[in-house]
């Protein structure tokens, strides 16, 4: 790149820049139009999100054990609609705090591969919250059993990998 750049001066008047081997294959074959398009999302994603941003600005609705102690079962199980309707509501709320939270560390913790992996995994998980169609029956509540399972799996060692990763921080600051 900086011999294209000057003009091929690095060596010599009279010689021409050759790229290296790896980079002249390289430059023969194009970015796929899927690979280009993937990486636009990827960086479109961290740096463009609407949707996050409006569900950040949203206060949390908190339970106190009072109010989950009188919110009791009723006998036709309307009361198992009611609790995943109320988590639909509020798990992106929460995410996206989080997400939030992520975004106003500092640049040197926010650019640790370790805790850059854990901001990825909080924005993909407020992905498939929010577009997870509204509840309306028990099918659709054993579907999104099954997607919250499927986030707690994914999320299971988020405070290990968030420990390790500011760790690997903690030289780089004072």
């Amino acid at each position: 790149m900086l011999r294209r750049v000057l003009g091929g001066s690095l060596r010599g008047a009279g010689t021409a820049p050759r790229a290296p081997p790896a980079r002249a294959a390289a430059d023969q074959t194009q970015t796929p139009p899927d690979l280009a398009r993937e990486r636009c999302k990827a960086v479109t994603s961290f740096y463009h999100q609407p949707a996050i941003d409006a569900a950040a600005e949203k206060p949390s609705v908190r339970l106190t054990p009072t109010t989950m102690l009188y919110s009791g079962r009723s006998q036709d199980g309307s009361h198992i609609l009611k609790s995943a309707r109320y988590l639909q509501q509020e798990l992106p709320v929460r995410i996206a705090h989080r997400i939030q939270g992520f975004r106003q560390l500092p640049f040197i913790i926010g650019c640790n591969p370790t805790i850059l992996h854990v901001h990825e995994l909080y924005i993909r998980a407020f992905q498939k919250l929010s577009d997870f169609p509204p509840i309306q029956g028990r099918s659709d509540e054993s579907q999104y059993c099954a997607l919250l399972r499927q986030l707690l799996e994914d999320h299971k060692d988020v405070v290990t990998l968030l420990a390790e990763g500011l760790r690997e921080c903690r030289r780089h600051i004072q």
